[in-house]
């Protein structure tokens, strides 16, 4: 990734300067009103209300829900910013929703390899995300990535996957496991982020 390095290189060498302190706060302003833009455009759907929608119907096969209320997932707060000095500069964003919630109270299809009908749920609280690039110009490398999502608890439960509740109701203890262990597990923190370390400096994971 030699040119992610020269790029950031020259971003804080161009910035070396009395005017540094404005130009990375421009940077950094530019980069969350962006977000802003994007967190805006899912407030405009949030909250999502859904009496009967047919999203596909084809020579029988079809996947339609009943009744779907989902919010919350537009309330993001976030901050990104930029501290750029030498030899080691870094960029760092961080990000928090209080709380997503959901359901489906019917959902039907006939899809080859999830079929059935059932309901769905899920409420999802206070996740966390951060995480921190840093580069090194001395060593012209970027150091070890800082990688860190978390969530405070996740509760998903679905019925009626291919007719067969113990299968639904495996599904359902997976992606718990998945939120509430995995999410939160520092080993898988600190894999993600060694791997992220090395397709940045250029090597295979």
């Amino acid at each position: 990734m030699k040119f992610l390095a020269v790029f950031f290189c020259f971003i804080a060498f161009g910035s070396a300067t009395p005017s540094k302190n404005e130009r990375v706060e421009i940077d950094s302003i530019l980069l969350n009103e962006m977000v802003d833009a994007y967190v805006g455009l899912l407030k405009e759907i949030d909250p999502i209300n859904i009496k009967e929608e047919t999203f596909f119907d084809i020579i029988g096969i079809y996947f339609k829900v009943k009744n779907v209320h989902a919010e919350g997932f537009s309330n993001i707060s976030h901050s990104i910013s930029y501290n750029l000095s030498y030899p080691l500069s870094t960029f760092n964003v961080n990000m928090s929703l209080p709380r997503t919630f959901g359901a489906v109270e019917l959902w039907d299809s006939t899809l080859p390899l999830i079929y059935g009908n059932g309901s769905l749920s899920f409420d999802i609280k206070n996740v966390q995300f951060m995480m921190q690039i840093g580069f090194n110009m001395t060593s012209m490398l970027f150091e070890p990535v800082v990688f860190k999502p978390s969530i405070e608890n996740a509760q998903f439960a679905i019925t009626g996957v291919n007719h067969n509740e113990v299968y639904s109701q495996e599904i359902s203890n997976k992606v718990n496991n998945a939120l509430n262990v995995i999410v939160n597990d520092p080993e898988m923190h600190a894999s993600v982020a060694a791997d992220i370390s090395a397709f940045l400096n250029g090597k295979a994971f």
